[in-house]
């Protein structure tokens, strides 16, 4: 993560206070367990004074010095040119992290306000990871929300019944429920690429149940009941919606040999999404269905 600091009171950074303000501030990001380890203009500064003729120099002379080219011009790439704004490189610790990456953000930001400094720039990839993380979760949330309610108005506009619209919108949220359950509860993380696999989980669970739907109208015409009219349905039905389902799973399912991880958990996604949404079709939504039936039945 790349952090660029000036102070709050616009006072320059080649200045003794500053500096010793910058060291502290050093050492409480590295204290941060998020933080691996920073590199950053008091760390450069620092280095260079362990010359002892360097020792004897001011801050302001020895970033000057510093600038030269036969120093490689080191101190411009850690300090503007007016001397107000320091960078601040930090590697960051992934491998025990348990909070999201923009809240370890804010909390660098309350720790660089807390010595007198103002974040005047904050990017790197950590920084990227953390929004586009953010995005991909709104994404599914809204994105998800918005497709079952499109797939509960096509529900019933092909059933012209409300209780069937119902059942298969409940039938739907299954799916991803499952899907994303599964994931959470064995940490598997889901970015751009594998994040889709739970839509085209939702679009293999509304064909073969809007199928269904339309059979079981056609068996109710013939005077059917309607546990009977299911029955029949689903012993109708069972073999395409597999086959079905397994042509998807070959498919997508080659997804899984890949050797970039985010393929990979795409490809496994959308095979256990489909598993799962074929047998939301065949079982969950048919006895979803019937539960008003047999209300009314017992009453």
């Amino acid at each position: 993560m790349i952090l660029v600091v000036k102070t709050t009171t616009g006072e320059k950074l080649d200045t003794d206070q500053s500096y010793r303000k910058l060291w502290e501030l050093q050492r409480s990001l590295e204290k941060n367990d998020a933080v691996g380890s920073v590199i950053s203009l008091p760390v450069m500064m620092a280095e260079a004074k362990r010359n002892i003729l360097a020792s004897l120099l001011s801050s302001q002379d020895l970033l000057n010095i510093l600038r030269q080219a036969q120093f490689d011009g080191i101190a411009k790439s850690f300090i503007t040119d007016d001397h107000q704004e320091g960078l601040f490189l930090l590697r960051m610790n992934e491998s025990n992290r348990t909070i999201p990456r923009l809240r370890v953000i804010e909390e660098i930001k309350k720790t660089i306000a807390s010595y007198g400094f103002v974040p005047d720039l904050i990017g790197g990839i950590y920084s990227l990871q953390g929004h586009l993380a953010q995005m991909v979760a709104s994404s599914i949330i809204f994105g998800l929300g918005q497709l079952i309610i499109i797939f509960g108005l096509i529900a019933w506009l092909i059933s012209r019944s409300m209780r069937i619209a119902l059942a298969i919108t409940l039938s739907i949220c299954v799916i991803p429920i499952i899907v994303l359950g599964m994931a959470g509860w064995f940490r598997i993380p889901l970015d751009i690429i594998s994040a889709p696999a739970c839509n085209i989980a939702l679009g293999l669970g509304i064909d073969s149940m809007i199928h269904m739907v339309r059979a079981y109208r056609r068996q109710k015409n013939q005077d059917s009941k309607d546990t009977d009219a299911w029955v029949a349905v689903r012993h109708r039905f069972w073999q395409p919606v597999l086959t079905f389902t397994l042509v998807m799973v070959l498919g997508f399912g080659i997804f899984s040999f890949s050797e970039f991880p985010s393929t990979q958990r795409f490809g496994m996604a959308v095979v256990f999404g489909a598993l799962i949404a074929s047998m939301t079709a065949l079982f969950v939504m048919p006895t979803t269905a019937q539960i008003g039936i047999k209300h009314q039945r017992l009453n």
